[in-house]
């Protein structure tokens, strides 16, 4: 057999144990056959080895068996421990104390040897360990025993050792459902249940934290909830604990079970769906997985408010999207009579799509979190970080799911008549918070992340206004006059995309080499060599900022050209236009168009073009890539809130350029300068 195996694993282990006894012949000196042996005796496994040698077995084809475990015996005298001494029992039946893991009589396991906290000793005749307490006698091999006989093995040329069973050396904790900073672990007893129910092996539905499953309807920051801030009454009711522990079940139950609820569903279950009034908790029939504390109703409420916030949104991007169809005719008159360029139109659907989730969302969402009384203070410190974080990772998430509706949109390229824009426009808005909402309570990290940082320390539950701050407003709706900002972020975007679909297509003339500056006149120009109009009419688009002039105008793709070797041609002199509508937007802007003016379209303008460190770029999405990953960016929006600002870098995207680049590009014609959004300017 031997020549036919690559190895043999030699089992030298239980060469005693309970079956010995009655069996003259199992034990040399032991007639009775139960005296106290080791399984793992030197002598009897050298023996053993050369028996399988002697047959012609090669050494290195033997590996050795070694042990994790010990034969145990229950002794007949506790003061009796040695190789003639007997123990009970007979030979289908130990009386020996059972090990908490192994649960067997006559047999443990080293982790079990190891936490009972006997008598050890090394037997020098059988080369063993003995562990004694009170009745009961074990042997077994520890570590440094199963090295020292490998090496007597290696000696011996033999192929090696295997050791029954690794498992059993020590005990092992079950995984850990908490934080690193929380040692709460669940118990073996539990996993197993668990896997026989078909459950997460880390699923404990028991396990609660802290004490908010003892606090009542009668706590006083449930009785005298407006006498208590928001944060005071969070804490007395340990809020957090409870938060915590819904979490711990959903990741650690439901997330990833097959055929599982949904978030809200887990959370509504977990909470039994509590009304807003605090309802009785915890009955004598409440099982231990169906216990919750007073607090469950403000997690609950807590979750509705977060859900109202973006129901309300909705709401305004609706009216907001009657109110602009009201007036979709009479801006098409204005702005764009005759569209030249039908994938001009596409660009304009483009460019409009992100607004409700760029745009509007750090005005609404700062302003709706300010108007919780857990803001109700002076928004210093810590509460003015806290705000800031709530809503940098509501603005973040908003984002995200802008981007990817406008990279989806870019992809499929639809046909989109431009009387339909409005429309169409409206439905995206609302698909995309539709699509916000769901993201907001998915359940996966992300989701959890920005809840708990808008529940925690109760920013979202009533209370007493702490020390209220001059320009704190509970109805964040009126304050934000939210339908005329979107509104307003709309015009912004949707009057230069429309001026580009009409022709001529927006720039805006950058005057730094041709300006001539005085303390008394702030900025001269001549921009006559460049429009056909006098400056009564150009200076419409005209303004001077920071001592610099800047004139919004229009480009048609193709100008006037000379046939070349004609001697009676004159070069064209008029090269740039007049925007249409562009009267209707000289400050202070008028109500129909958002009070949108030529002053914000240029500042805007200007202010990407220096993110971007003086370079076009025209592409919204790289705009938001810089605009989300950079903090600043996200809180000076929130700074904005009051001035409804639409000039902060990144929102408006018009080409900018001196009148030689312009003229240089508009000479060389279209065709030749490329489909660059950039027209007439360079990158």
């Amino acid at each position: 057999m031997s020549e036919l195996l690559d190895y043999i694993v030699y089992m030298t282990y239980d060469l005693h144990g309970q079956w010995d006894a009655g069996n003259k012949w199992a034990t040399p000196g032991c007639p009775t056959g139960n005296c106290l042996r080791s399984h793992v005796n030197r002598t009897e496994t050298m023996n053993t080895l050369v028996m399988i040698t002697k047959a012609g077995v090669p050494a290195n084809k033997v590996l050795v068996g070694v042990s994790s475990y010990g034969r145990s015996f229950q002794m007949s005298d506790p003061s009796c421990t040695g190789p003639d001494c007997f123990y009970t029992g007979d030979r289908l039946t130990s009386y020996a104390r059972k090990g908490r893991c192994t649960d067997t009589a006559g047999y443990m396991s080293n982790a079990e040897i190891g936490e009972i906290g006997g008598r050890y000793w090394l037997d020098a005749e059988s080369n063993s360990r003995i562990m004694v307490d009170g009745d009961l006698w074990v042997a077994y091999m520890d570590d440094s025993l199963k090295e020292s006989r490998t090496r007597m093995y290696k000696r011996y040329n033999m192929g090696g050792t295997i050791d029954w069973a690794v498992d059993l050396v020590k005990f092992h904790d079950p995984p850990n459902i908490f934080p690193p900073n929380i040692n709460l672990p669940l118990t073996w007893a539990a996993v197993k249940s668990n896997v026989r129910w078909g459950e997460s092996t880390t699923c404990d539905t028991e396990k609660r934290t802290g004490t908010w499953v003892d606090k009542q309807c009668t706590e006083d920051a449930v009785v005298y909830n407006t006498r208590m801030t928001a944060k005071d009454r969070w804490d007395a009711l340990d809020c957090k604990s409870g938060w915590e522990d819904i979490i711990k079940r959903w990741k650690t139950c439901d997330r990833d079970r097959p055929g599982g609820v949904a978030f809200d569903e887990e959370i509504s279950s977990y909470l039994h769906a509590p009304p807003k009034p605090c309802a009785a908790q915890n009955t004598p029939n409440d099982g231990l997985d169906a216990k919750t504390g007073a607090c469950a109703y403000e997690l609950w409420n807590e979750l509705v408010q977060i859900h109202t916030i973006i129901k309300d949104y909705y709401g305004a991007l609706e009216s907001a999207g009657t109110s602009l169809r009201f007036q979709k005719d009479t801006f098409i008159e204005t702005f764009a009579p005759k569209p030249e360029d039908d994938s001009k139109i596409f660009e304009l659907f483009l460019t409009l799509m992100p607004i409700p989730l760029t745009a509007a969302v750090p005005r609404f969402f700062g302003t709706a979190l300010k108007s919780m009384k857990y803001f109700s203070g002076v928004t210093g410190g810590d509460r003015k970080a806290a705000w800031e974080a709530g809503t940098i990772t509501l603005v973040g998430t908003a984002s995200s799911i802008a981007k990817e509706a406008l990279a989806s949109a870019s992809k499929a390229r639809e046909e989109i008549a431009f009387n339909d824009i409005f429309d169409r426009i409206i439905t995206a808005w609302k698909e995309q918070v539709d699509r916000l909402l769901v993201k907001v309570f998915d359940g996966k990290d992300h989701s959890i992340d920005l809840l708990t940082n808008l529940v925690s320390d109760g920013k979202m539950i009533g209370g007493m206004s702490d020390r209220p701050a001059n320009d704190y407003n509970a109805d964040y709706t009126k304050n934000w006059q939210d339908i005329k900002y979107i509104e307003r972020a709309f015009h912004a975007l949707a009057i230069p995309a429309a001026w580009a679909a009409n022709r001529p297509t927006p720039f805006i003339l950058d005057f730094k080499d041709d300006s001539k500056t005085n303390e008394q006149d702030g900025c001269v120009i001549d921009a006559t060599p460049y429009f056909e109009e006098r400056a009564n009419k150009y200076n419409a688009g005209w303004r001077c900022i920071d001592k610099r002039s800047y004139i919004l105008a229009g480009v048609d793709d193709t100008p006037k050209t000379c046939r070349q070797g004609t001697s009676l041609c004159v070069p064209p002199k008029n090269y740039f236009k007049i925007l249409k509508g562009i009267e209707d937007l000289q400050e202070p802007g008028t109500a129909k168009w958002g009070h949108v003016t030529v002053n914000d379209l240029i500042i805007g303008a200007v202010n990407t073009f220096k993110m971007h460190y003086g370079r076009n770029v025209m592409n919204p999405a790289s705009s938001l890539d810089k605009i989300n990953n950079s903090k600043e960016k996200t809180i000076e929006r929130l700074q904005n809130v009051a001035s409804q600002d639409i000039r902060i870098a990144g929102f408006q995207h018009i080409p900018i350029c001196s009148p030689r680049e312009a003229k240089a590009n508009l000479m060389r014609g279209r065709a030749a300068y490329g489909n660059s959004h950039n027209w007439p300017c360079n990158p």
